[in-house]
């Protein structure tokens, strides 16, 4: 499960975040991690289209949570 991912505005349209996830990638197929799960705000548009960029794809699924 990836959570609370964030670039800082500075460096933002850098690659940093693609190069991050590049790494997570490598080293979860080493691992013979099959998945990454993420979830986007709907309030968050950029977020959605920057995952997509990179290959992730909606499950069909609803998140669930238990607030506090």
């Amino acid at each position: 499960k990836l959570d609370d991912v964030f670039v800082t505005d500075g460096y933002r349209g850098k690659g940093v975040g693609t190069k991050m996830i590049a790494a997570l990638k490598k080293e979860l197929k080493k691992r013979k991690v099959g998945r990454i799960d993420t979830a986007v705000h709907k309030r968050n548009p950029g977020a959605a289209r920057y995952y997509a960029r990179l290959g992730f794809r909606p499950l069909g699924e609803e998140r669930l949570a238990l607030v506090l």
